[in-house]
């Protein structure tokens, strides 16, 4: 009974201490995902706030970076 009643414990054990990591992954994955959510939120508000789009000149920006690259 006695060996029973330890290896019983000792999964309560090792359960709880699985719930406690689980949980402790779930607050850093959280943590991490409002973080990055906050980021973005920033960039579009600062996006916004630089004023009127213009059109992008891709060739204009090719031709800045293979200069800057050659």
């Amino acid at each position: 009974m006695d060996k029973e009643r330890d290896a019983q414990a000792l999964v309560l054990k090792d359960a709880r201490r699985l719930r406690h990591a689980a949980r402790d992954d779930f607050e850093f994955d959280r943590e991490q995902t409002n973080a990055r959510v906050s980021e973005v939120r920033l960039a579009l508000n600062e996006g916004e706030e630089s004023g009127e789009p213009e059109p992008f000149d891709f060739t204009a920006f090719r031709q800045r970076k293979a200069e800057q690259y050659r």
